[in-house]
């Protein structure tokens, strides 16, 4: 596993769901599973639910997260937020296996048809419910050229 890709991945995937699960009330569930779908908000729980100990165990890693849920958007914090994952997961690479599995069997690891899509601040984008035929961006016209015009050389 690639630690440093999975944390900044990690850290992408979580920061639009961070101001509802550092709430965590009911309120705040019930506007997150709004805005993100049920399926979306269910995975980002199951997600924080593992990291949380680590988080309450490592008071940086609290803290970053705790400023991604103040500024979801802000590339900065959520840098800082990726560096301190990487820094757990390194420290405890176990853990940090543990996460991946967990990230790929909710977030990757699902049938996805029937989703919600929502861009983060990246502009990448988080899918929740079930989604299907998936298939991989296609090369833009001048790119198909240039492809083209090199397989026929």
């Amino acid at each position: 596993m690639d630690i440093p890709q999975f944390a900044a991945k990690l850290a992408e995937y979580l920061a639009p769901f961070l101001p509802y699960l550092i709430s965590a009330g009911e309120t705040a569930a019930k506007k997150a599973s709004e805005k993100f779908g049920e399926a979306a908000w269910n995975e980002a729980q199951t997600l924080w639910e593992k990291l949380k100990p680590k988080a309450e165990e490592k008071p940086l890693l609290k803290e970053a997260a705790e400023k991604v849920a103040r500024k979801p958007e802000d590339k900065r914090v959520i840098g800082n937020l990726e560096v301190e994952l990487e820094e757990a997961f390194n420290e405890d690479v176990p853990f940090a296996e543990t996460v991946d599995e967990v990230y790929n069997s909710v977030v990757i690891g699902r049938d996805v048809n029937n989703s919600n899509i929502l861009n983060n601040s990246n502009n990448n984008q988080i899918a929740g419910g079930n989604i299907t035929n998936i298939y991989p961006p296609q090369p833009d016209a001048e790119a198909q050229k240039i492809n083209k015009a090199r397989d026929n050389y």
